[in-house]
């Protein structure tokens, strides 16, 4: 994203701030411009504005406001990672912990660690996820087995499981929202 001199001394003649240089740079940008380097910038700065949001919510409700963040976070993982977003009674986000990753060939989630980690933080309220590797986001029956003897779990202790979220390269894919949790 060079900016070149001349750029630069037509917005100082017309007293625009380098702020704005650079918005007007940002707007005629192509990826297909961008510098290998450039495009990792550009893909961390979004993944941490995304955090930032997600932290900032007043409240989270499923797969939107978090889906967002968990989708620039993992999509281009290479293991599988489970965690939660642990939420208070407002759902406002209290803690993100990512709990396990997967060995090469299984993932073995302990509902007792998670209900374990909850209690930890006081939450009231809980967004479980984890990423496909493979790029689907679409949930195996093992994820939504998973998530209904979590959600049993999550019950014993007064905490609720507002959703599960399963993170692809393509996209996420919300176990409430496909009505499975």
């Amino acid at each position: 994203m060079n900016i070149n001199s001349e750029e630069l001394k037509k917005y100082q003649a017309e007293k625009k701030e380098p702020e704005s240089l650079l918005e007007a740079r940002l707007a005629t940008l192509k990826p297909e411009a961008l510098t290998k380097s450039e495009k990792s910038a550009v893909y961390e700065i979004a993944r941490r504005i995304a955090e930032h949001d997600l932290v900032n919510l007043k409240e989270v409700s499923g797969s939107q406001s978090a889906g967002l963040y968990l989708r620039h976070a993992l999509a281009d993982a290479k293991v599988e990672a489970f965690g939660a977003i642990f939420l208070d009674a407002q759902l406002r986000v209290l803690e993100m912990r990512e709990l396990f990753q997967a060995t090469i060939d299984e993932a073995r989630i302990y509902p007792r660690e998670v209900i374990k980690a909850a209690l930890e933080v006081n939450a009231k309220a809980c967004i479980l996820y984890h990423n496909h590797p493979s790029g689907s986001p679409l949930p195996s029956p093992s994820d939504i087995a998973l998530t209904k003897n979590l959600k049993k779990a999550f019950e014993t202790v007064e905490i609720d499981l507002v959703d599960h979220i399963v993170v692809g390269k393509y996209g996420v894919a919300s176990l409430k929202d496909r009505r499975e949790i």
